[in-house]
């Protein structure tokens, strides 16, 4: 794989080179690897994969933001096997209901160094035929709503994209990067980790917001591949963050940022923070890195993206030059692994992806992404739109974010709202609501949390507020 060899390329050229700086879990201490130890690490994992696991057979790997885990994906990749990538910190029954149904040989947690059998397979064919394409990589989607599913893309299609990001980014030797997103999504894999490694830079890895800071005292970065919860951090507390002006890119991806914290950061730092935008089954679609910053703008598709606007939801696009985006790539995933065996189609007939995210271009060529495109929700007498609805509660003084979605059925459909307002009485914000948005009077449950449950990327998972 290209990633692969552009590590060893760099390593032979100054293997003392700090390749990646990453945070020991047992002494809170940071350590640094070199290129020269990474390129050791992969071939001796790569040969303990091979002298266990029977040619073809996929490997799940837990990926944590160490450079073991690193190390241990570019092993698995050079060894020829397919490869399903496990978030950190996902549930036991997640886990298992992934591992127990798909056809996955064995799991490789990296940190531990441990092989484990899945359903006593280590060494047989147990992957149906046709099931997991060679060199595939398995990542899950965020399951905001539902469970998740396994996106199956391949080797070529990720190096397509390493290379698009890197050129986007113009990553060198000399560039810094912080990576503050999860290994195991394209997010924080792709622009976080492979295109810095294959550019030879040096990369920061953090295992979440709190740990930047303890990481720029060491090496203040050129490059941050952050999160809305990554920034969120950082204005909540009383923090120097003046070395973002340092950083030649700022980004975000995942959930959009929450409004007035972009504001808030360039008001800190006098910087704007720059979208990057693509999703599970696509990688990255674009990437702004122009100087003038504009709301919604995530800059020019990747040169290997081709992008169409759909217009079959139409009658929820508020304008008729917004169309569903929708991309075509050898980088987008073929299909989804199935429960049973065999995969489904991630793409229609034509073989176009639909992200289901309103979107227009402009005149120069500039993607924009506006609101996600979602069924209106009949209840009695009228059909509300569920974004309306969040603009409204977002406005009220004390609610940071709302999530709102149907509940029940036929008849008895009703709008719920959970809103992230700790100081707030749910008697009062469901007042202010039904003052703003009246035809709401007793269609509505409003639940108040002190905070919405979110995936590594950042994304609401709405499944766990039903």
């Amino acid at each position: 794989m290209m990633i692969t060899e552009a590590v060893e390329r760099w390593s032979t050229r100054d293997p003392g080179r700090a390749a990646i700086v990453s945070c020991d879990k047992d002494d809170g201490q940071y350590a640094t690897t070199d290129y020269g130890t990474l390129v050791a690490h992969i071939r001796r994992l790569s040969q303990r994969l091979k002298d266990a696991v029977k040619p073809g057979n996929p490997i799940a790997l837990r990926m944590s933001s160490d450079a073991l885990s690193v190390a241990a994906l570019l092993a698995t990749l050079e060894a020829g096997y397919p490869v399903v990538l496990l978030p950190a910190g996902l549930s036991g029954p997640e886990e298992e209901s992934i591992l127990g149904l798909r056809g996955i040989s064995s799991l490789f947690d990296p940190p531990s160094e441990r092989l484990m059998r899945v359903g006593g397979h280590i060494g047989r064919n147990v992957c149906p035929a046709g099931t997991f394409p060679e060199g595939a990589v398995g990542q899950l989607t965020s399951g905001t709503t539902s469970d998740s599913r396994i996106a199956l893309r391949t080797a070529e299609g990720i190096g397509q994209e390493i290379e698009a990001v890197q050129e986007r980014l113009d990553l060198e030797p000399v560039d810094r990067v912080i990576s503050a997103s999860s290994l195991a999504h394209s997010y924080g894999l792709i622009g976080g980790t492979l295109a810095p490694l294959t550019a030879g830079a040096q990369l920061l890895l953090v295992r979440d917001s709190r740990e930047i800071l303890n990481i720029v005292g060491i090496m203040r970065p050129t490059v941050l591949f952050g999160l809305a919860a990554t920034y969120q951090h950082l204005m909540e507390r009383e923090w120097d963050i003046g070395w973002l002006a340092d950083a030649r890119h700022i980004l975000s991806a995942g959930a959009p940022l929450p409004r007035g914290l972009a504001d808030g950061i360039y008001g800190r730092a006098g910087v704007r923070i720059k979208q990057d935008y693509g999703t599970t089954e696509t990688g990255t679609i674009s990437i702004d890195v122009s100087r003038e910053w504009e709301a919604g703008c995530v800059g020019k598709p990747l040169e290997h993206m081709n992008i169409r606007l759909g217009k079959d939801h139409s009658q929820f696009l508020p304008r008729p030059e917004i169309g569903e985006i929708q991309v075509r790539s050898d980088a987008v995933a073929g299909g989804y692994l199935m429960p049973g065996g065999g995969t489904m189609s991630a793409l229609d007939d034509d073989g176009w992806f639909r992200t289901r995210d309103a979107g227009w271009i402009d005149g120069s060529g500039r993607l924009f992404v506006g609101q996600r495109i979602r069924d209106a929700i009949p209840i009695v007498g009228t059909t509300v739109r569920p974004e309306a609805v969040e603009r409204v509660l977002c406005d009220i003084p004390g609610v940071r974010e709302a999530v709102v979605f149907s509940a029940g059925r036929g008849s008895e459909m009703r709008i719920k709202a959970v809103v992230a307002a700790p100081q707030q009485s749910a008697g009062r914000i469901l007042s202010a609501l039904i003052e703003n948005v009246p035809e709401l009077q007793d269609q509505v449950d409003l639940e108040v949390r002190e905070s919405l449950p979110r995936s590594a990327a950042g994304k609401v998972l709405q499944k766990y507020l039903v």
